[in-house]
């Protein structure tokens, strides 16, 4: 007999194993009938029986399993565990470049991989700070371990990341199939997926374009002696979104990465779904993402993936030094309500997947995906350097590069 109801976790439910956040368990319906009333709940609609055979079921519990609710489907074990942790991370510390306010022509202090004078590559310090990100991801101070890595598509954030996608990519062949609940998932993928909708922030302008990032094939012809410099996914169909040329308001920016972070945990889920709906309770994993983006954006991360925007965009709240980290869990996994978009992202933003074509409601509390908590906010304890660079806003940006450019060097002039 199926029954299918979300419930909270209370004494009716009997677990196997120990709770540990973020794993499904096999658990025990005691059997009381659906006229029966427990610790104060509604009448819940499970098999009318007193068995001394309980039925089994799966839970997934995002994250305090005392609190939030879970959805069991009794009489079945195939129900998928969704994603239920995100990490982030800002780029290493890089090169600097300056910007005319006046054209809008960008000048770098040195020549950059990719051309564009506002895509540096890391400094020697950042180069350091991958490899200890990517140090620090493979321990057993991080887990779940990531099943999917994303990242902006400048260069400086897949120089960051690129360490630790081939050390997990390392981790995961050494541990030879047998991964279990501790190790890294068999199916997970470390090749980076480049999402647009991640890139940095351009302040807004109505006299010129903000240089684009590189495209994949452009990225795929840069190779670094005979081997390409990154591990890219290239079999994904597009991404979430393309970002504006005439850059965006601080709402705007926080609408897109909304519309990005709901787009990229739908696609997870997905695949999740279709990966472990087949496999046995015991095969199943926690799922994590990883992340590398700009400071301006993982703010913005923070803000959507929680459902809290401070009156004054301005406050402290996330904290994105160079090559920290960011840990959040997730609350729930229901879709979030949408609105139309327009006006609310900026004119030139264009949505390039099919299963997204509206802004999420992420504001007072809801977040994206269901909502997410920040666990562990700019960790830097693993970094050499300790916490480095950070940055905040400081009201709107107006034709330049807030965060992209240093204020302390002048811009030099266009005619140089």
């Amino acid at each position: 007999m199926a029954v299918s109801g979300t419930f909270k976790l209370f004494s009716f439910v009997n677990f196997h194993s120990q709770v540990n956040s973020g794993v499904t368990y096999e658990c025990a319906i005691t059997g009381r009938g659906s006229s029966q009333k427990t610790d104060g709940l509604s009448p819940r609609n499970f098999p009318n029986s007193h068995s001394s055979t309980p039925t089994q079921c799966t839970l997934f519990v995002p994250f305090i399993f005392c609190d939030y609710n879970a959805t069991c489907i009794v009489g079945s074990n195939k129900v998928a565990m969704p994603l239920d942790t995100i990490y982030l991370t800002r780029h290493g510390h890089r090169l600097n470049w300056t910007i005319d306010h006046k054209t809008g022509t960008y000048f770098s202090q040195f020549p950059t991989p990719s051309g564009n004078p506002s895509d540096p590559a890391l400094t020697s310090h950042g180069v350091r700070q991958s490899h200890e990100l990517a140090t620090h991801i493979v321990s057993g101070d991080v887990t779940p371990k990531p099943f999917r890595v994303y990242s902006s598509p400048f260069w400086r954030c897949l120089q960051t990341i690129e360490p630790s996608v081939r050390a997990l990519g390392d981790a995961k062949k050494a541990q030879n199939g047998k991964g279990g609940t501790d190790g890294i998932d068999e199916q997970a993928e470390f090749e980076i997926r480049v999402e647009n909708g991640l890139g940095e922030w351009f302040g807004s302008t109505t006299f010129f374009h903000h240089p684009a990032p590189p495209t994949i094939s452009t990225l795929q012809s840069l190779k670094s002696g005979e081997a390409a410099p990154f591990t890219l996914n290239t079999t994904r169909n597009s991404p979430i979104l393309y970002t504006s040329t005439r850059g965006e308001s601080i709402p705007q920016l926080h609408n897109r990465l909304a519309t990005a972070l709901a787009g990229i945990i739908r696609e997870v889920d997905a695949e999740i779904t279709t990966i472990e709906a087949s496999l046995p309770t015991e095969q199943r994993t926690s799922k994590a993402i990883f992340i590398c983006s700009h400071a301006a954006p993982l703010i913005a991360i923070g803000r959507v993936l929680t459902g809290n925007m401070p009156a004054d965009s301005s406050e402290e709240d996330f904290h994105v030094y160079t090559a920290g980290l960011s840990t959040f869990r997730r609350r729930g996994s229901g879709p979030a309500a949408s609105k139309p978009g327009k006006g609310l992202l900026a004119d030139g933003t264009m949505i390039a997947n099919p299963d997204v074509t509206v802004v999420p409601e992420w504001e007072g509390g809801k977040g994206v995906g269901g909502g997410w908590d920040c666990v562990m906010n700019g960790d830097c304890s693993f970094l050499s350097g300790g916490a480095e660079r950070g940055w905040h806003f400081n009201g709107e940006e107006s034709f330049d590069t807030g965060p992209m450019s240093d204020p302390a060097v002048p811009a030099v002039p266009a005619e140089d």
